[in-house]
């Protein structure tokens, strides 16, 4: 399959350099050397994952991911709960799971990662082991795991200063309290130091059951607000769901500000292809990839094999004169631009369990 990569950025060096210099190991083909197993013996392996929510395309590609690694190895259970972002229900559906005693629970997402310190506490005094995804829940033990959210913010808003011209007026939709919107703010607040011409003069955004309806009446408000050409030169997107709102606003009022953002599904690709579009950019990884390497780290903790204690997701840049060919899904795509994904958390132990499962 051919195509022109020179548009695509693949900053994994950057992100080992990152990772490396805030003390952490980097999750790029991290298969740990002491695994070594010529032969193992198969047990039963009950992984948990707690979900604030489910219902958007990144938490589709990563339920999907997380099935698709359990079925490589022999006897591994996958149970799922989701609070529709309620953090309270969240935490009384993590206590119900750790009353199962599974072997390892994969936390996924929090609006308040510190709300669930207590009952992690307790999973880990059980001997359960916990990873946390995009939440990084402060109890000495737990495993977490992120997309490189610094980096991701940095690619996008780097080619929004390229598309602006380094110069004017930009709305950030961005929400707070989540781990990775706290990561991205920090690359945020360094571009703002760095492109004193381009201003920021709007900022909202928030997480819920409603928020591409919500992100769309609000961003609509916004471009009534600044009609003319040149006085909103540019939104930046924290997530693809503000994205899409964005998106939705703009062709309700017919409008074409610039939309760069974070993160990539098929929903999204299908709208930076339509005739028009306004969304120019999104950096991303391979959520897909992104659940796989969750399981397959997931299995090694119960087999009792160490795993990182921070694990960071590359991502690359996709912008729109460069998306993958109609109808091709984002994994494969994914797959020819980051094949490095798909080694995350491998390891003898787990290629030993996967010849086990044939």
């Amino acid at each position: 399959m051919k195509r022109q990569m020179k548009k695509l950025v693949f900053p994994i060096a950057a992100a080992l350099v990152l990772a490396a210099g805030c003390g952490t190991q980097a999750a790029t083909s991290n298969a740990a050397t002491s695994d070594t197993a010529d032969s193992v013996k198969v047990k039963p392996v009950h992984i948990a994952v707690v979900s604030l929510y489910d219902n958007d395309e990144w938490s589709a590609q990563f339920l999907s991911g997380l099935k698709a690694a359990a079925q490589n190895y022999p006897d591994v259970t996958l149970t799922e709960t989701q609070a529709s972002y309620n953090q309270a229900e969240m935490v009384s559906q993590l206590q119900a799971v750790i009353a199962q005693h599974p072997d390892v629970i994969i936390v996924n997402h929090a609006s308040q990662p510190s709300a669930l310190a207590p009952a992690v506490q307790q999973a880990i005094n059980q001997g359960i082991k916990v990873i946390s995804v995009e939440a990084d829940i402060p109890v000495k033990g737990v495993a977490h795991a992120n997309e490189n959210n610094q980096q991701l913010a940095t690619l996008s808003l780097d080619a929004l200063a390229k598309g602006i011209h380094n110069k004017g007026n930009i709305a950030v939709i961005w929400v707070g309290g989540f781990t990775p919107m706290v990561q991205r703010e920090v690359s945020l607040k360094a571009f703002e130091k760095a492109h004193p011409d381009i201003h920021v003069i709007a900022t909202y955004g928030d997480a819920s059951n409603t928020t591409i309806s919500d992100t769309m009446a609000r961003t609509e408000a916004l471009l009534r607000q600044y009609p003319n050409a040149g006085q909103l030169s540019a939104i930046w997107a924290s997530w693809d769901q503000f994205a899409i709102g964005a998106v939705k606003a703009e062709q309700a009022l017919q409008r074409n500000v610039p939309i760069y953002g974070i993160d990539v599904s098929n929903q999204d690709l299908a709208l930076m292809k339509q005739s028009n579009s306004p969304w120019k950019a999104t950096a991303a990884n391979d959520v897909y990839q992104y659940g796989a390497a969750m399981v397959n780290y997931a299995v090694r903790d119960a087999y009792g094999q160490s795993i990182p204690s921070s694990i960071w997701i590359p991502g690359a840049l996709i912008e729109q004169s460069n998306l993958p060919p109609q109808g091709e899904n984002i994994h494969d795509f994914f797959l020819s631009i980051l094949p490095s994904e798909t080694s995350l958390g491998s390891s003898p132990l787990l290629q030993q369990l996967a010849k086990e499962k044939q």
